[in-house]
């Protein structure tokens, strides 16, 4: 991680955050803990770890699909950010697994989305959609534990008009209580596995109607 791009990328953003957003907020202390943790994070556009980043008093390192690397410039940005490349082709993880629990031994805090991709409406993680169970994985290994974010509005931002400035595009950001990492054994691994996949699957299900009635959104404007 090029330590220097990264501080810089995170004040540009909080620069154009300020002025183009109306960003509302439940329980972001949570993310300024000390010590190693994996942020779970919903993922309905494409800029939640540039947005969430820059929230943050200490740098994330998140895993990002190796597509996104084979230009010059995408792989140039993620390599300084410090990304951790994901190949997606049905075949386990596991260099980035390993990656990913190694900066967690270093103390460090790791940013991953269990949907796996960009989710709408029923896909979504907090709809009990899609939760491909990579978190788990990495969370049990590392024995590390599991913050919750929800963050809905992104899906608006891969266009220009959301970032004109006075506009004030809405973003709505609520961070659940962590999840401990199970302890198990190499016997009961698979089960424990299993039922932590299904409470973060129930917890963001949870922290999605938090959301809902802390900023009184409807569920019928989240896409």
């Amino acid at each position: 991680m090029d330590g220097r791009f990264y501080t810089f990328g995170c004040y540009l953003t909080r620069l154009a955050r300020m002025m183009c957003l109306d960003v509302k907020t439940l329980h972001l202390d949570r993310l300024h803990g000390t010590g190693p943790f994996l942020i779970a994070c919903t993922h309905m556009g494409n800029l939640e770890p540039v947005l969430l980043s820059s929230m943050m008093t200490r740098p994330v390192r998140w895993v990002a699909r190796k597509e996104y690397y084979r230009t010059w410039i995408g792989n140039q940005f993620l390599t300084r950010c410090g990304t951790i490349p994901i190949q997606r082709t049905g075949q386990p993880p596991v260099k980035a697994i390993h990656r990913s629990v190694q900066h967690l031994h270093n103390g460090e805090i790791v940013g991953i989305f269990p949907e796996g991709g960009v989710q709408r409406r029923q896909q979504c993680i907090f709809r009990r959609g899609v939760n491909r169970g990579g978190v788990s994985v990495i969370a049990m290994r590392a024995n590390v534990p599991i913050v919750p974010v929800v963050m809905l509005g992104t899906e608006k931002f891969n266009q220009i008009e959301p970032w004109l400035p006075g506009r004030a595009a809405k973003l709505w950001i609520s961070v659940g209580e962590p999840i401990a990492a199970p302890a198990c054994t190499r016997v009961s691994r698979r089960r424990v596995r299993l039922a932590l996949t299904e409470t973060i699957t129930e917890r963001f299900v949870s922290l999605y109607q938090q959301t809902l009635h802390h900023f009184n959104l409807p569920d019928e404007k989240v896409p």
